[in-house]
């Protein structure tokens, strides 16, 4: 009886880790990963979700190249960031000539748009480079952080990508939030 009671014991604990196991794999294949870009010729297919294709992100890493030529791609990230059912592109890239890092760029179906958030009285950096791009959801929006080089203030910035298919047009509205006070 003893064995009947220890039997159905670890059946049913076999039964619950696999249902976790399959829940918590659904989960996972959703997120997507930033890319840190050492050859900007090497796309492994892992670091892509399996719906984005191979040869747009090579298109949108050739158009953004045409962009801006002499600029270097630190990190990439694919996502839909207007919900118009087309994958857009997002780079953080570097002017190797300059040391300010707070370029970034979005490539969509329509057109490509650079931002830096540096001014003339603030010099921002990324903070962790490609760990500075996350793509966040509800809604979706590009998140940036910056290290503000002066005063050391971390800061976070949402980009919110909305496209006017008809004009062909793409706006972009930030925000900013203090995250960390350098002093």
């Amino acid at each position: 009886m003893k064995i009947r009671k220890l039997l159905l014991i670890i059946f049913i604990i076999t039964i619950i880790i696999t249902i976790s196991i399959t829940f918590t794999g659904c989960n996972s294949s959703e997120k997507r990963e930033i890319i840190g870009n050492n050859s900007s010729e090497e796309v492994k297919e892992n670091d892509f979700s399996l719906n984005d294709d191979v040869s747009l992100i090579k298109e949108y890493e050739n158009r953004f190249k045409e962009y801006l030529p002499n600029m270097e791609i630190v990190a990439k990230e694919m996502a839909d960031l207007d919900n118009d059912n087309e994958e857009d592109m997002v780079i953080i890239y570097v002017d190797p000539s300059e040391t300010t890092r707070s370029n970034i760029c979005f490539i969509t179906k329509y057109g490509a748009n650079a931002l830096d958030f540096s001014s003339n009285e603030f010099s921002f950096v990324f903070a962790n480079d490609a760990e500075s791009l996350k793509i966040l959801e509800s809604p979706i929006r590009v998140c940036v952080i910056l290290r503000e080089i002066n005063t050391n203030d971390i800061y976070e910035y949402h980009v919110i990508m909305e496209t006017d298919k008809d004009m062909k047009l793409t706006n972009f509205k930030v925000e900013n939030f203090l995250i960390e006070s350098g002093k």
